[in-house]
Formats: C-alpha cells, structure tokens, sequence
C-alpha cells in the first residue's frame, strides 16, 4: 500500500537563521482529491481542536471552499506555515502523482513539529471521514 504522505528534504540549516528548519511534504493526489471532493462542515471545529492539541490559541487552518482539502496551517512564530501553492488549487490534479505542501519561516523544531502534528490529525480526519 502506498503512503499518503511523505515528508521531503528535512533539514536543519545553521547557515541561516529564519526558515532554518526546511521541508515540505508530498500528499498523494488521490487522497487530495479525495479530500478536495468531500463537504466538510466542521472546518471551524477541526481549527478549534488544532489550536487545543499544540496549545496555541492563533493555529490557523485553512480550507479549500467548503471541502476537506487543507490548503494551509500557520503556527505560533514570525508567518511559520505549511501550505500548497495557490495555482495547484484550482487545476486538474487527475494526472499529478502528488500535491506538495513547502514550508515558510519554520524557523524551528517546536514549530515544525506543531505543522506536522496539524497536518498528520488532518490525514487523519479525512481518512476517517472519507473510508468507506
């Protein structure tokens, strides 16, 4: 069975100081458009749930319309986010493989791990959701 995601190029950089914590993460296609095509009404709870499970009252999580696909999740620091490109979003993902989420300003562990922690309970959410 294939992965539905795949963390990419995780690295800690000493050379630079914001956006020192580098990565992204490959979400299988399927499982986005899965997720790109279920109504998903709780939007506002699951940011509510996010913001209790790391502890930080400001976690943002970003929805594509009214559907389950996670477009984007901020954590506590200076714009520390994990998201899909915006032109990804309105395209026919039929022949892609993946759909990647590129980290911005994760300046360090704590806050990758918060985006991580967001974007793994939302794998599950939608799995949960969405099997049948």
């Amino acid at each position: 069975m294939k992965p539905v995601y795949r963390i990419m190029g995780w690295s800690r950089r000493s050379d630079i100081d914001l956006g020192s914590c580098v990565f992204s993460v490959e979400l299988d296609a399927r499982f986005a458009e899965k997720a790109r095509n279920f109504h998903f009404e709780n939007q506002h709870r699951f940011e509510e749930h996010i913001r209790e499970i790391i502890g930080y009252k400001y976690a943002r999580a970003t929805f594509l319309n009214d559907t389950a696909f996670l477009r984007s999740m901020a954590v506590q620091g200076d714009c520390a986010c994990l998201g899909v490109s915006g032109n990804i979003l309105d395209s026919d993902w039929s022949g892609s493989d993946v759909i990647t989420y590129n980290g911005h300003n994760v300046d360090s562990k704590a806050q990758a791990f918060d985006l991580l922690t967001i974007f793994t309970y939302w794998v599950d959410i939608v799995e949960a959701l969405t099997h049948k």
